[in-house]
């Protein structure tokens, strides 16, 4: 019997708790230098990093902070919040946040780092978030890596008209 879903986009921290699925080549979400869509902000006027609000969606970005935090010897407790700056750096001394939300808030004087570049600077890697990824005794699996492996190579071959057509120009530039 087949499953309804073949494949899905799933957080790279659920392949180390799900052994039975497996990641497509070159299908995912990944960031080489900055992000730009995921930034840690802190409280000013802590001197220290106690609690941490976390938008609760980012399960990939929240691991990464975590061990972000861990190299340099912090621990904090971590609180789960909907992602609203404000309220988060109300309660806690430094906040994740992820997605437009992050993007929106980008300039913010309480921004202290974007955490693909800090996992850039600690590791000298890329950071990966997401892949696809399907159970690796699917019956379509070659398909499926086919499929995957020939979308990945036409995306990166036009970034330009990707960018062009998700994002129109007057909003680029502005």
């Amino acid at each position: 019997a087949h499953s309804l879903l073949d494949a899905a986009l799933v957080p790279v921290v659920t392949l180390f708790t799900r052994p039975h699925l497996a990641m497509f080549p070159f299908a995912g979400i990944a960031s080489e230098e900055e992000a730009g869509s995921v930034l840690f902000f802190k409280r000013p006027g802590a001197t220290k990093i106690e609690r941490v609000a976390y938008d609760a969606g980012s399960r990939s970005s929240l691991m990464l902070l975590r061990i972000l935090l861990a190299e340099e010897g912090i621990h904090p407790d971590w609180i789960a919040m909907e992602p609203n700056l404000d309220k988060m750096l109300a309660l806690a001394d430094g906040a994740l946040l992820i997605g437009d939300v992050a993007l929106a808030a980008a300039k913010d004087p309480r921004r202290l780092f974007d955490l693909v570049a800090r996992w850039k600077k600690l590791t000298g890697m890329p950071f990966v978030f997401a892949v696809w990824a399907s159970r690796a005794d699917h019956p379509c699996r070659s398909d499926l890596t086919r499929l995957f492996t020939d979308a990945s190579m036409r995306g990166l071959s036009r970034p330009a008209t990707i960018a062009h057509v998700v994002v129109p120009s007057p909003t680029i530039a502005a």
